[in-house]
C-alpha cells in the first residue's frame, strides 16, 4: 500500500490518526475467517493489514476504520457502495466481505500483491515513456469502465493506485468517489485535484478525474506532479484554514502563465504532449470532456505511431524512388548524349575523312599543274638563251666572286648586286619574266580557278637569282644578286640550310621539286614554291644546266582554298615529309585573313605536334586542337575540331605508296570541323530533354509532398488538439513528495453534510 494517507484538516482526527499508525504489532481487532498476518500502511481514517483467508489461503487485505463518528460510517458505506458497485471489474480492487458490525468497522478486499504506483515511483522515480503510457491507458480503460456505472472516482493519485501481479494498474480507494447524480462536493490530493475540485460547494464533475489522471502521467515522465515547486510549497503553507488554502491552490494552478514543458525524455511526441496538455488544461472546457475522448485520444496516437513506419516509408520511398530515377536518369541521359556524341562525331569523321580524299585528289591535280606549268616555263627556249648570256655578265660572276671572300664588305657585294641589277641584259630577262606572269594571271580573269603566282623568278647553277618578277608591279626586288642556294627549292632537301653556306658545298635539284614553305625576304608573306631545272641542249646531244626555274604561291592562294569561306569546317595544308619541318602548316583559312604576317615570332605554332599528327593518323575520329589557336591572334580556331587526314601523293610519288596503310608523303591534308558547332544540336535537345526531366520530377515532387501535406494534416486534425508543447522540467529539490501535498484534502464535520441518506 502507498505511503499515503488520508488526512483530516481537524485536529483531532489527526491526533487520533498518528497514535494509531503507531500501534503497528497488533491488528486493531480479529476478524472472523482471516488471519491478519502484517501492517501494510495506515492514513487519516485507519489502517490497512495483509491476512490470509482461512477457508481459501488466499491472501488479502483488511481496511479499518478506526473512528466512531458518524463521517466514518458515510465513509466506509461510501467507499463499500462503490466496490459494489464495480464488482468483477477487473481494473477495480474487488470487495471480499464488510464487517458492519465489527469494532472498529472494516472491510476485506483481495491483495494486489505490487503495492501501489506511489511506491513504484519512489523506487524509480521516472518511467520510460512507453511504460507510462501503458499503464496510463489502462488505468483510463478502468476509470472509463467505473464512469460508465455512473461513479466518479474524485481522489485518483499514484497511492490509490495499486499494481497487481502482471503490474497492471487497478483502482482503488474510492473513499472520496461520488455517483454521476450526487452534488455533495469531494476534495482531492493537492497537485493532483482539478483547480475547480478544491471548492467546499463544487459539483462533482469527470473531468476531475481527467485531470487526475494527467497529472498522475506527468508524475511518471518526470518524478513530480505538475505545478509542484518548493515556492508554490511555501506560499500554501503560509495560508490557514481549509478554505483559504484551497482558494490558494486554485488562484496558484489558474495562474500559470505557461505550463510546465516536457523535454529530454525519449517517446515524448507532439500528441503525448497534447494530451497531457488537456488533461491538466485549469479550464474544465478546455480538458478532454469525457474519458472516452482521452482513451481516442490515446487510440489515435498509439494508431499514428503504428503507421509511422508506413508513413516514413511512404514519404521515404517517393523520395527514394526519385533519387534513384534521378540518378539513373542522369546516368542514362549522359550514357545517351556520350553515345549521341559519338555517333555525331563519327558520321562527321566519315565525312571529313570523304571530304578530305577529295580535297587531297583535287590538291594533286592542282599541285602537277604547277610542276607542268614551273616545267613549262623551264623549257621556253628564249629563257635558256637569256640565262646563258646573264649568267656570263661580268658583274655577276665579280658577285660569286666577292661572296667567296670571308673579307670582302657588304658595301662592296651591295654595289656589284646594284650594278648587275641596271645591266641591260638583266633587265631583258626581268622583263621576260614578268611578261611570262602577267601572261598566267591574265588566265585568272577568265577562269578563277586557274593557278594563281605570287612570284616568277630564275636562279643561276649557283643559287643567287638573276631576275624575279611579281604579281604586283609595286613590289621593288632587293633579292637580285643575292644567293638563296640555302633554300630547299633550290637543294631539294626537307628543309633550308644556313644561310652562309655556298656552292660547291651543295648542288641544285635534278628534277622538279616542292619547296618547304618560307617567309619571303620582300614581302614577308608565307610562300611555297614550286621549283625544276633549266637545261640548255648541247651539240652532242647532252644538255647543261643553265639555271634554276622557281614559281612561288602564297599559302592561301591555291584554287583548292582560294573560295573557301567557311569558318567552322575548312581543310589544312601540312608538311607530311620527315624531319623536323614534319607537320608545318602550309595553308590555313587563318593565313587567307593576313593572320600569318600578325604571328612572325611565333612559327612554332605553325606545326602540329608529332603526337597529334600519329593520332590523326589512327582513322578514328580525333577532338583535335589546332596549333593556330595558341597564337595572339587565333581564338577563331580555338576548342575541339573533328579531324581527318589524307595524304597527297606528289607528282612522281611511288605508285605502291597509294597502297600502303598511311603512306609517308610530302603534304597531308586535314579536314576538321568545329566540334562544339557539331554537336551544339544535339545538345541543345539533351537541354531541353534535361529541363523537361528536371521539370516532371519537380512535379512529381509536388505532387507527392502535397499528397503527403494533406494525408498527414488530415491525420493530424484527427489527433487531440493542443497549442502549446510540453515539458516536463523536474523543479530543483523536490524530487521528494511531501506528506502535506499529496493527501486528500477533506471537510472537517461541520463542514461536510451527511451523505447517508
Amino acid at each position: 500500500m502507498s505511503s499515503e494517507f488520508t488526512q483530516r484538516q481537524s485536529g483531532e482526527d489527526q491526533r487520533q490518526a498518528q497514535q494509531l499508525s503507531l500501534q503497528k504489532s497488533q491488528p486493531p481487532a480479529a476478524v472472523p475467517g482471516y488471519q491478519l498476518e502484517r501492517f501494510l500502511g495506515s492514513g487519516a481514517y485507519g489502517e490497512v493489514w495483509v491476512g490470509t483467508d482461512q477457508n481459501t489461503g488466499r491472501q488479502v487485505a483488511v481496511k479499518f476504520y478506526l473512528h466512531s463518528s458518524g463521517v466514518d460510517w458515510s465513509l466506509l458505506s461510501r467507499e463499500v457502495e462503490k466496490l459494489v458497485f464495480l464488482s468483477a471489474d477487473r481494473y477495480v480492487v474487488q470487495l471480499l466481505d464488510v464487517g458492519w458490525d465489527g469494532e472498529p468497522p472494516y472491510y476485506v478486499m483481495e491483495y494486489v500483491e505490487n503495492g501501489s504506483l506511489e511506491d513504484y515511483l519512489k523506487k524509480r522515480r521516472t518511467l520510460e515513456t512507453s511504460e507510462a503510457v501503458e499503464i496510463f491507458r489502462e488505468m483510463v480503460i478502468g476509470l472509463m469502465h467505473a464512469h460508465n456505472k455512473g461513479v466518479l472516482h474524485c481522489d485518483l493519485k499514484p497511492a490509490n493506485i495499486l499494481l497487481d501481479q502482471d503490474h497492471k494498474p487497478r483502482l482503488a480507494d474510492f473513499g472520496q468517489s461520488r455517483l454521476s447524480h450526487e452534488q455533495t462536493p469531494a476534495l482531492g490530493t493537492l497537485f493532483y485535484m482539478a483547480p475547480e475540485q478544491a471548492h467546499l460547494k463544487a459539483v462533482p464533475d469527470v473531468r476531475w478525474d481527467i485531470y487526475a489522471l494527467g497529472a498522475i502521467l506527468y508524475r511518471m515522465l518526470t518524478g513530480n506532479p505538475p505545478h509542484r515547486s518548493s515556492h508554490v510549497l511555501q506560499e500554501l503553507d503560509t495560508v490557514g484554514g481549509l478554505d483559504k488554502r484551497l482558494a490558494k491552490y486554485r488562484q496558484l494552478i489558474n495562474r500559470q502563465s505557461e505550463f510546465p514543458r516536457i523535454s529530454g525524455q525519449a517517446g515524448i511526441d507532439r500528441s503525448l504532449t497534447e494530451i497531457i496538455h488537456r488533461c491538466l488544461a485549469p479550464n474544465p472546457d478546455q480538458r478532454f470532456q469525457s474519458v472516452p475522448d482521452l482513451l481516442q485520444a490515446l487510440d489515435m496516437r498509439h494508431r499514428n505511431r503504428a503507421r509511422r513506419p508506413l508513413l516514413i516509408l511512404g514519404i521515404l520511398g517517393p523520395m527514394f524512388l526519385l533519387v534513384m530515377m534521378t540518378m539513373f536518369g542522369s546516368y542514362w541521359y549522359n550514357q545517351t548524349m556520350r553515345e549521341a556524341q559519338t555517333a555525331v562525331r563519327n558520321r562527321v569523321y566519315k565525312s571529313n575523312a570523304w571530304f578530305a580524299k577529295y580535297a587531297a585528289k583535287a590538291f594533286e591535280v592542282e599541285i602537277a599543274r604547277y610542276f607542268k606549268i614551273v616545267e613549262e616555263e623551264a623549257n621556253q627556249e628564249e629563257l635558256q638563251q637569256q640565262m646563258l648570256r646573264v649568267n656570263q655578265l661580268p658583274d655577276l660572276q665579280e658577285i660569286l666572286e666577292l661572296e667567296k671572300e670571308e673579307s670582302v664588305s657588304t658595301d662592296s657585294i651591295q654595289q656589284s648586286r646594284v650594278r648587275f641589277s641596271k645591266d641591260l641584259q638583266q633587265g631583258k630577262l626581268h622583263d621576260y619574266l614578268q611578261e611570262r606572269l602577267d601572261r598566267r594571271l591574265a588566265r585568272l580573269v577568265a577562269d578563277p580557278g586557274a593557278p594563281k603566282f605570287a612570284s616568277l623568278f630564275v636562279l643561276n647553277p649557283q643559287g643567287t637569282i638573276t631576275a624575279v618578277a611579281y604579281d604586283d608591279r609595286a613590289i621593288t626586288s632587293n633579292s637580285v644578286g643575292k644567293n638563296f642556294c640555302f633554300r630547299t627549292y633550290f637543294h631539294g632537301g626537307p628543309r633550308d640550310l644556313a644561310r652562309e653556306i655556298r656552292t660547291p658545298e651543295i648542288t641544285s635539284i635534278q628534277e622538279s621539286h616542292l619547296s618547304a614553305v618560307f617567309q619571303s625576304t620582300t614581302t614577308k608573306i608565307w610562300k611555297v614554291a614550286f621549283s625544276t631545272p633549266i637545261y640548255q641542249p648541247t651539240g652532242d646531244g647532252g644538255k647543261q644546266l643553265v639555271g634554276i626555274m622557281a614559281i612561288t604561291v602564297n599559302l592561301g592562294d591555291f584554287a583548292s582554298y582560294r573560295n573557301q569561306n567557311q569558318k567552322n569546317t575548312f581543310a589544312v595544308l601540312i608538311d607530311g615529309r620527315p624531319g623536323i619541318e614534319q607537320g608545318t602548316i602550309l595553308n590555313h583559312p587563318a593565313f587567307n585573313s593576313g593572320l600569318s604576317q600578325k604571328m612572325e615570332g611565333h612559327e612554332k605554332h605553325f606545326r602540329i605536334k608529332p603526337e597529334q599528327l600519329k593520332n590523326l593518323q589512327l582513322e578514328t575520329y580525333q577532338l583535335y586542337q589546332d596549333p593556330i589557336a595558341e597564337t595572339p591572334h587565333g581564338e577563331d580556331y580555338r576548342g575541339n575540331w573533328i579531324a581527318a587526314i589524307e595524304p597527297v601523293r606528289l607528282p612522281g610519288s611511288p605508285i605502291e605508296a597509294e597502297t600502303t596503310t598511311n603512306p609517308l608523303s610530302e603534304l597531308m591534308i586535314v579536314v576538321q570541323e568545329n566540334d562544339r558547332v557539331t554537336t551544339e544540336p544535339l545538345l541543345k535537345l539533351g537541354n531541353e530533354l534535361l529541363k523537361e526531366g528536371i521539370l516532371a520530377i519537380c512535379v512529381l515532387s509536388l505532387i507527392t509532398g502535397g499528397l503527403w501535406f494533406f494525408v498527414v494534416r488530415t491525420m493530424g486534425k484527427t489527433q487531440p488538439n493542443g497549442d502549446r508543447p510540453l515539458e516536463i522540467t523536474p523543479s530543483p529539490g523536490d524530487s521528494r513528495p511531501q506528506s502535506h501535498d499529496l493527501t486528500t484534502m477533506a471537510a472537517t464535520p461541520d463542514q461536510q453534510p451527511d451523505h447517508r441518506n
